[in-house]
């Protein structure tokens, strides 16, 4: 069984608001993509996007997506990764430790990147963070 940690707000947050806070906080020391959700069913197995999303981009290999979803009347968001550049990904998947030891080598570490964005969000939004319960213990009762 795992704890999963689940990060919501009172507020209505969307992309806008979202873009504003980071060109406010860093400027243009990241580069910003927003992306909206697909309204109809369609779209969302086309383009597989079912939430709203924000990228935030350091460069090619570190990237954040955060995702925004409304549900009765708090807003969920979500950190993730985002894909890395397609020349980057034909690197880490077709010479395995060898690809992923050189692209290391090239953009660094970025845990730093990865909780300045976090931090950013949760100090400035009224973040409250919730653990929930996850995996097969978690669906039979167990402790």
């Amino acid at each position: 069984m795992g704890i999963h940690k689940v990060y919501y707000t009172e507020e209505k947050i969307d992309i806008k608001s979202l873009n504003q806070l980071f060109e406010n906080e860093f400027g243009d020391k990241y580069t910003y993509k927003s992306s909206n959700a697909s309204n109809n069913a369609i779209s969302k197995v086309v383009s597989g996007k079912s939430n709203d999303a924000f990228t935030v981009i350091k460069n090619a290999y570190h990237r954040t997506v955060i995702s925004l979803q409304d549900i009765d009347g708090k807003t969920y968001i979500n950190f993730g990764e985002d894909t890395l550049e397609w020349w980057l990904n034909l690197l880490n998947n077709n010479f395995g430790f060898i690809g992923s030891l050189i692209i290391r080598l090239i953009y660094g570490d970025g845990d730093g990147f990865y909780d300045e964005i976090q931090a950013t969000v949760k100090n400035n939004l009224q973040v409250e963070e919730q653990e929930i319960k996850v995996g097969l213990g978690a669906l039979f009762g167990n402790k």
